[in-house]
């Protein structure tokens, strides 16, 4: 039995931190081209992944198409992306934490079918808050929360970040929506990537 607790809670786990990759031999697909000069920091990054681990989020995620999102930042003057994964190693091998990487590494082939970049309306303080709070969680590497519990800030899953750094600008992202998971070993309300998608704020401004 509690070999069984031990299968569901991984698979949990797997389908809340929306970012497991499944490496495969097809990184010869070509690369996407991004409208980086439409881009700003401050932009909500969704993707899908690939797969069959992509399909059991979105399933789970009744309202949502994507199963992971990240951060648009600005970094020694480029356009990257701040993220909380796990089970994804950088080329040092780290993992589990809050991570800052290029823009064509988030949506790499192996890592999304699809994606979408959104934007909400701030100013152009607002976005050099969240900027520099998002560099600074990467920077710490804040491990990722297999709790689950957006009540505790030294740690975070991927929705809870971004949900994170919009509070500091007095915007709840979410809108005080999360979703309920009741499965064994693990139950609870967590926030989906559909809770952000949803918020009628939000504008596309790049999608695959």
């Amino acid at each position: 039995m509690n070999n069984f607790y031990n299968v569901i809670i991984t698979i949990f786990t797997i389908i809340i931190s929306m970012g497991m990759v499944q490496y495969d031999t097809q990184e010869q697909k070509q690369a996407l081209q991004f409208p980086l000069d439409k881009l700003q920091q401050g932009d909500i990054a969704f993707r899908r992944g690939e797969g069959f681990i992509s399909e059991v989020v979105v399933y789970n995620d009744a309202h949502g198409m994507y199963s992971h999102i990240g951060i648009i930042v600005k970094h020694n003057d480029s356009l990257k992306v701040v993220h909380a994964v796990p089970g994804e190693p950088d080329f040092k091998g780290d993992f589990d934490r809050v991570k800052l990487e290029p823009i064509e590494s988030f949506y790499s082939p192996s890592r999304a079918s699809k994606g979408e970049i959104m934007r909400i309306p701030l100013s152009d303080s607002m976005r050099n808050i969240i900027n520099n709070i998002a560099l600074e969680k990467a920077h710490q590497k804040i491990k990722f929360d297999h709790d689950y519990n957006v009540n505790d800030t030294t740690k975070l899953y991927c929705t809870e970040l971004i949900q994170l750094l919009f509070s500091h600008i007095d915007i709840d992202l979410a809108e005080n929506r999360s979703t309920v998971i009741n499965i064994p070993g693990a139950s609870g309300n967590y926030i989906m990537p559909s809770d952000i998608y949803r918020n009628e704020k939000l504008i596309s401004v790049y999608k695959y």
